[in-house]
């Protein structure tokens, strides 16, 4: 495909954004991420998905090594305290770039 087409599709191709948060629930989170992946793959071309995860562990983090396939974006932040669900998300959205783009 040449670039002005790649260009046309991306520039009307909408964009998702999900925004999770985990608590010491490493498990879930995977098979949460896994879950959006495959729902992910039925949209591409159509929809870029992005994925936000905010981990209010606050003792032994294990950073999630997630490599989905259908996920445009995968961004991890630790706060290293409980802010609890809304106010992770919060801080979350805080912190990305743009959400005019969602």
């Amino acid at each position: 495909m040449c670039n002005v087409a790649q260009t046309l599709i991306e520039e009307k191709m909408k964009r998702f954004l999900i925004a999770c948060v985990t608590y010491n629930s490493y498990i879930e989170l995977e098979r949460y991420i896994k879950s959006i992946d495959l729902a992910a793959a039925e949209v591409k071309g159509i929809w870029s998905v992005d994925v936000c995860i905010a981990d209010n562990t606050t003792e032994n983090i294990q950073e999630p090594m997630l490599k989905p396939d259908s996920i445009d974006s995968l961004r991890y932040f630790s706060f290293k305290e409980n802010l609890g669900y809304f106010g992770a998300a919060q801080k979350v959205l805080d912190q990305t770039d743009d959400l005019q783009q969602y």
